[in-house]
């Protein structure tokens, strides 16, 4: 990877007859592969790791199935008179986690066992191992939506560069600006919360009356109607926030029955979003030139355009892009 960048940043540097040569060893591949791809696979690791360990201490069986997502950076057209020309500007990056599945179920589900004899377990109609599991997927969803922040920031944000507080509240890098930060669904809730903000947790026994008084509009608030009105749990903040260069509502819509869900970001589906203002200088150079010489690159960087004018990408059942943004996503 580091080499990969400094190869970038070479060229970008040299006169554009010469930037050709410099880069006739690089692939889409080097480029892509080493910087975006990394940072999913990394994800899934983290969660599989994670799972390992929770599993074991909540004594459940907790297997990892057939999952998928996208890491990708986003950019916004460049318009001269409302026509779409050649340049983009960077936006940031953002992690969208599509489909997490999971085979789980307790390790001992025997009625008569200590573990499953607790009268708390069993006081909403059902079994104490039914309630573990729903309470355990609930559990590894809000982790896997916090990973949707904490991988890009690890991944991106050096450290070196910035100031931040260190796992015992000291302040490292006093002297330079504060770190990056990501934003996830589960850190949009937490913000709102510090910031005074109601939060709803609409089900369908309060439905009628929450929903009316839920202060929320347009494509997001339609969509939590909907998933209320199905029987789905939504946990939203009242108004959006704006925290590390990204403005929207986080929200949790879950399935009372299995404790499973999704959790969502406006505007970047199941995922979050890291905004480019806050990335490390060198890593935000080295994506800017490999935009700007990605026509360059023999051997193709595939470069596949999810958006344009007019036009919505969709993930997850969730429609949330601006008509005049395009994605550029690069995918393995």
């Amino acid at each position: 990877m580091e080499q990969t960048k400094a190869t970038l940043e070479t060229a970008q540097a040299l006169p554009q007859d010469q930037q050709a040569g410099a880069l006739q060893n690089l692939t889409g591949e080097h480029i892509t592969g080493d910087l975006l791809t990394a940072t999913i696979w990394g994800y899934f690791a983290g969660l599989q790791s994670y799972g390992t360990i929770a599993a074991s201490q909540a004594e459940m069986i907790d297997l990892p199935g057939l999952s998928y997502g996208v890491f990708h950076a986003q950019v916004k057209v460049n318009q001269l008179y409302g026509i779409v020309t050649t340049g983009v500007s960077f936006q940031g990056l953002n992690i969208d986690i599509g489909h997490l599945r999971h085979i789980r179920w307790v390790k001992d589900d025997d009625p008569a066992s200590a573990i499953n004899n607790k009268p708390e377990l069993t006081q909403n109609g059902k079994t104490a191992t039914q309630n573990r599991w729903i309470a355990y997927n609930r559990a590894r969803g809000q982790h896997s939506s916090a990973m949707e922040h904490v991988v890009p920031e690890q991944f991106w944000v050096d450290r070196n560069q910035c100031r931040y507080a260190d796992e015992t509240g000291q302040i490292k890098n006093p002297a330079l600006p504060d770190c990056g930060q990501a934003v996830s669904a589960v850190k949009a809730i937490a913000i709102a919360q510090q910031q005074g903000q109601k939060i709803y947790t609409i089900t369908a026994q309060n439905a009628s009356t929450a929903l009316a008084k839920l202060p929320i509009g347009g494509s997001v608030g339609q969509e939590i109607r909907n998933a209320v009105l199905s029987g789905k749990e939504v946990t939203i903040h009242e108004k959006p926030i704006n925290a590390f260069g990204w403005s929207g509502y986080g929200y949790a819509v879950i399935d009372p029955e299995t404790g499973a869900g999704g959790y969502v970001i406006e505007g970047s589906g199941n995922g979050g979003n890291l905004p480019a203002f806050f990335l490390g200088i060198g890593l935000t150079a080295a994506i800017l030139a490999m935009l700007a010489i990605a026509a360059m690159v023999p051997g193709g960087l595939w470069i596949k355009f999810l958006g344009g004018l007019g036009l919505t990408w969709e993930i997850a059942s969730i429609t949330f892009v601006p008509s005049n943004t395009i994605m550029y996503c690069f995918e393995y």
